[in-house]
């Protein structure tokens, strides 16, 4: 849920929300798929929410 909510905040627009049959008492978020939802996904961090996007290391 705190990734669909960050995503929203991202602008990416929530198409319906179903129930996971293979996981009950859980549910899915569905968005429509796009480069730009990947990349936003692929960014997100669990442990920090909206204010979580990976930065690269300094080495």
């Amino acid at each position: 849920m705190r990734m669909a909510g960050w995503l929203m905040y991202r602008g990416h627009k929530l198409l319906r929300i179903e129930d996971n049959r293979l996981q009950p008492g859980y549910q899915m978020f569905i968005f429509g798929d796009s480069d730009r939802l990947r990349n936003d996904m692929s960014e997100y961090v669990p442990d920090k929410g909206a204010e979580g996007i990976r930065r690269p290391q300094r080495g």
